[in-house]
C-alpha cells in the first residue's frame, strides 16, 4: 500500500516555526503576536458602524417581544403536554 507524500518527505521544503533556541526569543515573538492582535482588533472595531439610540432602542424592543412571545408558547406546550400526561398516568 502506497503512502501519500507529506510536505517533508516530498520536497517542499520544511521551515521550522522555531527560529529561537533559547526561550527568550519565543517570548518576544509571543509579546509582539500579542500587540499585533489588539492593534488589529483596535482597527477593526474603527471600521464598525455602530447603532444608532433609537435603532437599538427598536431592535431591543423587537428582540424582548420575539421572547415573550415564545415564552408564552412554551409556557402553554408545557401546560397542555403536563395535562395531557396526568391524563394518561
Amino acid at each position: 500500500m502506497a503512502r501519500a507524500a507529506v510536505s517533508k518527505t516530498a520536497g517542499w521544503g520544511f521551515e521550522s516555526l522555531h527560529t529561537c533556541i533559547n526561550n527568550e526569543c519565543k517570548r518576544l515573538n509571543m509579546k509582539e503576536k500579542i500587540i499585533n492582535f489588539f492593534t488589529d482588533v483596535v482597527k477593526e472595531m474603527k471600521k464598525v458602524t455602530w447603532p444608532k439610540k433609537e435603532e437599538l432602542r427598536e431592535t431591543t424592543v423587537v428582540v424582548l417581544a420575539v421572547c415573550g412571545v415564545i415564552a408564552v408558547f412554551v409556557y402553554f406546550v408545557d401546560t397542555i403536554v403536563s395535562q395531557a400526561m396526568k391524563a394518561i398516568l
